[in-house]
């Protein structure tokens, strides 16, 4: 198969083009994932890709694209492969043949502009994701979403230390961001800004005062660091979210409280059928259904967790008494424990 390198910048990407039978393309995308689970490990290795498409009639396109630090990195992957496939008794050349997969493969290197500029955006992202946590986070975790190698990851690492950015921790263990380190001024992308304003505008309308007074502050940093033209593409967004006079703003407002503050509250509640019963809760968290909420709460009446909604609360008082941390008790453990669903939503 061929091989073709472009002779500029530092890393290499080995880009293998396939055009692969539709009754091959299963057998053939195993040995694949097989085959880049070993590359993985391999030293240089930065990160890869498989693409597919439709080619025609019964054949697809598939690409696999491989970025490494070097051509002798290639070089070492590919004798190691060539290894695990000899030790397997798997020939890749009759393999093709006999399955009717043409390959085309080549290496190529990134242009150095386009790589600088890349990464400077992942180092940017990285320190993003450091400052989000109050907890040291691994190298591997941070390699699984910048999508890079952990190697990877340990480089850029010392770049940002020995560029200044204080950050604490080793390898093994995990990184933190030091306390009281800002970022620059940040700049969003234009998705990015309308996902930031319709959240806004949504926790105006369905929220209460306070908490939408906030997003609306909140809202003024964000326009303010736009440029010109993106302003004008924000002038046209297509959202619109009424803001109505509702009911439950206050009952938001103090259960928001509650919440944050781990107090205990007595409510007087009225069920669907009309039941009234008094309770003391602990108030754990709030679910949106849009205009509507819900209280999630330990009942201390039924000695376990019990869901409100907040337009059957008839009457709330904050009381003095605040109640502990509990790891049977609270919103992470109702939702992975008790629903049995991951609480994507948690902060880091």
């Amino acid at each position: 198969m061929p091989e073709k390198s472009i002779q500029s910048g530092s890393h290499v990407f080995r880009v293998d083009k396939f055009v692969v039978p539709q009754a091959a393309r299963d057998e053939f995308i195993a040995r694949v994932i097989a085959t880049h689970a070993v590359l993985r490990k391999h030293p240089g290795f930065v990160r890869d890709n498989l693409l597919e498409q439709v080619a025609g009639p019964g054949e697809f396109n598939v690409v696999t694209i491989v970025e490494w630090e070097s051509q002798a990195h290639i070089d070492e992957a590919k004798t190691a492969v060539m290894a695990m496939h000899k030790q397997s008794g798997f020939n890749s050349q009759a393999a093709f043949a006999r399955l009717g997969i043409k390959a085309d493969i080549a290496n190529y290197r990134e242009i150095d502009a386009w790589q600088a500029m890349r990464k400077s955006e992942r180092l940017f992202r990285l320190v993003t994701l450091l400052q989000g946590r109050r907890t040291a986070i691994t190298a591997q975790v941070l390699a699984e979403k910048l999508g890079v190698a952990v190697r990877t990851v340990y480089r850029d690492i010392q770049a940002l230390v020995l560029s200044g950015v204080p950050i604490d921790g080793e390898a093994g263990v995990g990184y933190r961001l030091r306390a009281g380190f800002d970022l620059p001024p940040l700049m969003f992308q234009s998705d990015e800004v309308t996902a930031l304003l319709v959240g806004s505008r949504m926790v105006q309308a369905w929220t209460d005062p306070d908490l939408a007074q906030a997003a609306k502050q909140a809202e003024a940093k964000i326009l303010a660091a736009l440029t010109p033209q993106m302003l004008i593409g924000i002038s046209r967004l297509p959202y619109r979210i009424p803001v109505y006079e509702c009911n439950e703003s206050d009952t938001h407002r103090i259960l928001r409280k509650a919440c944050e503050g781990r107090q205990k509250i007595s409510i007087a509640y009225r069920d669907m059928n009309g039941k009234e019963s008094s309770r003391t809760l602990w108030p754990l968290g709030m679910v949106g259904w849009g205009v509507h909420w819900t209280l999630l709460a330990w009942c201390e009446k039924r000695d376990d967790y019990r869901n409100f909604r907040f337009d059957r609360i008839q009457n709330i008082m904050l009381l003095p008494e605040h109640y502990p941390l509990h790891p049977q008790r609270n919103l992470e453990h109702y939702l992975t424990r008790i629903v049995g669903i991951e609480d994507a939503q948690k902060p880091a």
